[in-house]
């Protein structure tokens, strides 16, 4: 895993300042890649390419980069791993190729060298963003992985084309100007991140997931896509196997994707929460290597989320040597500035904050790291598909007149008086049902298109709800999510694959574990596994109310059900109770502040849920942050 960035300037005038701007670029990415760096310039065309190293494979100078083509006309910065590279350096020394290492990255470069860049990235497998000049063209090609695992951001202004890992490294070159986007903004503010193709930044953009952009020396850009889930399923699938044969087909395709994942020159291990996905991969990583290193997570002296008795129980039956770490929880409140300001785009998935922790924990043992990230969205395992399927039942019997009347009998009643019912019977009970879930229930009952429903589920605020400048909702763009009514689920499921899965989760796992220079490998975001997962019956994924059919059969061949079979826990803290205690003060100083009255945030909006808050009245955890979040990305990049 590394950090590439560079530009390419149109106008020729800034040819002495080359060295100086790509060096500020690449340097800010430092934690991406702490082992080693490396620069190209070329002043005759205004070109500068710079890349921060984290040696994995080939820890030699022979894995250098930018690395040249054999023959000179191509050179390349590229970021992440070729898992099928052997495969690929085979079929092309049978083409008369030879190499001089062992590096995914030299075969990358003598692949486009030799089939050009779209047959490249349909052969490749892996996780990657990479930017490759071709000299003989002038001609610059950027690339992103088929799922976004390695972000990969570009901008032009003023004639200069800007691209890299991360936006701040724009923001380190003198030439480039910040400025928000608005309508990006509006994004943050209803979903909690900003999922490509957009960026914070006015003229700047993601890479999307499965597509890469040509640039050539007249400033002229085309963006294809080269991988298009939608069209790897069979619209017509049925059960053509039996159950045991479809679960045998996965266990091979796994064993394989992992054998692939598993080559490294630096200490390997994974994530063992003890859940499904984690437990699926560290099983099957122990089939083909003993002994390997688990990690799990939980909280110095608290009650808060803690997953260490259950993979304690699943290392013991897998045999790996396992590791429970502890999370101090007065550790994440004492940096969670500093957790924030390492997404230098707004993000508010409040388990960044966890995460960062456990990132900096793991790479004291390790550098590479699996886990099961990607599991929930390719094998149907979060509890909205499971809603989804009972309110288009509800929403086929009851007609809108009749769901709006019941919804606002619900919403008469507040979020509070219900949770002095429900606490009536229990905790476990109140977990489940409480009054901000019933508000929440009764919004989806408003909703007049079912096709709506999967928008307002992923929102933290409806456009009308965000807390900014009322005159700045002109801006705001509707995201047309391409849902139908034949197959909702599996709808559901590609849209998380192309959006909330980059968005989020993705995004979040990257920032985290790169600010500490861990390389975290997901083989279930392998395409071929995608694309297998995709094209299984919906049966083999959800069924009578439980989820990751598959997962469960394969793990049930070793592990006793009673030990994976469990409600699902999310890796979060305990923020609202945090916003009403540790962090009220340092929250109110924050949104107090005169200096942050710019014109966008509506301060008095922004009070008033957090005194609705901090008094009971509603749990709005989720709207604050993301104000709090807004509030400490733009002081440190604005």
């Amino acid at each position: 895993m590394c950090g590439i960035a560079g530009f390419w300037d149109l106008n020729k005038k800034r040819s002495r300042d080359l060295y100086l701007n790509i060096k500020k670029m690449t340097n800010c990415l430092y934690s991406r890649g702490p082992d080693d760096k490396g620069f190209w310039i070329d002043k005759k065309n205004c070109i500068a390419l710079g890349h921060r190293r984290l040696s994995i494979l080939e820890l030699s100078k022979l894995g250098k980069q930018p690395m040249f083509s054999r023959n000179k006309r191509f050179i390349i910065i590229y970021n992440g791993e070729i898992y099928n590279y052997l495969e690929i350096k085979e079929e092309l020394k049978k083409e008369g190729k030879s190499f001089k290492s062992n590096s995914d990255t030299e075969v990358l470069i003598e692949a486009i060298d030799s089939w050009g860049v779209q047959r490249t990235l349909i052969k490749i497998a892996g996780m990657f963003s990479f930017a490759i000049w071709d000299k003989k063209k002038r001609k610059i090609y950027l690339a992103r992985d088929r799922l976004g695992i390695k972000p990969l951001y570009w901008s032009i202004q003023n004639k200069i084309l800007y691209f890299g890992s991360q936006p701040k490294c724009f923001i380190a070159n003198k030439y480039w100007k910040k400025k928000i986007q608005i309508k990006s903004l509006l994004y943050y503010f209803q979903f909690g991140y900003i999922a490509p193709p957009n960026s914070v930044f006015e003229n700047t953009f993601q890479i999307k997931p499965g597509h890469y952009l040509s640039f050539d020396s007249k400033g002229s850009y085309q963006i294809k896509k080269y991988w298009d889930l939608s069209k790897k399923i069979n619209k017509n699938k049925e059960l053509s196997h039996s159950t045991k044969e479809y679960t045998e087909r996965l266990k091979d395709l796994l064993s394989k994707v992992i054998s692939q994942h598993l080559i490294s020159d630096v200490p390997l291990g994974s994530f063992l929460s003890g859940g499904i996905d984690s437990s699926t991969i560290s099983l099957i990583m122990s089939q083909q290597k003993k002994n390997i290193d688990t990690f799990s997570v939980g909280y110095n002296n608290s009650d808060l989320f803690d997953e260490t008795e259950y993979s304690t129980k699943i290392a013991k039956i897998i045999g790996s040597n396992h590791t429970n770490l502890q999370i101090n929880p007065k550790e994440i409140l004492n940096n969670i500035s500093n957790i924030v300001e390492e997404y230098d785009e707004p993000f508010s998935d409040s388990s960044q904050l966890p995460t960062f922790l456990l990132s900096k924990l793991v790479k004291k043992k390790i550098t590479v790291c699996l886990s099961g990230d990607g599991g929930d969205e390719i094998f149907g395992g979060y509890n909205r598909y499971l809603f989804a399927s009972k309110i288009k039942t509800i929403f086929s019997l009851s007609p809108y007149f009749l769901r709006k009347k019941i919804s606002e009998l619900f919403l008469n009643i507040s979020p509070g008086t219900y949770d002095s019912f429900f606490k009536i019977f229990g905790n476990k009970i109140h977990r489940k049902i409480n009054g901000d879930k019933i508000h929440k229930f009764s919004g989806i009952l408003r909703i007049k298109d079912f096709k709506s429903i999967y928008e307002y589920l992923l929102s933290f605020n409806t456009k009308n709800e965000m807390p900014i400048n009322k005159d700045l909702l002109k801006e705001y763009q509707k995201i047309n999510f391409e849902l139908n009514n034949n197959n909702f689920v599996e709808q559901m499921q590609l849209t998380d694959a192309n959006f909330y899965l980059p968005g989020d989760i993705l995004t979040k796992v990257d920032r985290a574990s790169m600010a500490h220079s861990l390389e975290m490998r997901v083989p279930f975001l392998d395409h071929r596994i995608v694309e297998f997962a995709f094209n299984l019956p919906t049966n083999l994924k959800i069924h009578q109310g439980q989820t990751k059919i598959i997962l469960r059969n394969i793990l049930k061949e070793k592990i006793d059900e009673k030990v994976f079979n469990r409600p699902k826990m999310g890796f979060g803290v305990p923020l609202a109770d945090w916003l009403r205690g540790e962090l009220k003060d340092w929250a109110w100083d924050l949104i107090s502040q005169k200096k942050i009255e710019d014109g966008i945030l509506d301060i008095s909006e922004a009070k008033k849920i957090f005194n609705e808050h901090v008094t009971y009245k509603r749990n709005w955890q989720n709207k604050i942050w993301t104000i709090l979040v807004y509030i400490i990305w733009k002081q440190k990049y604005i």
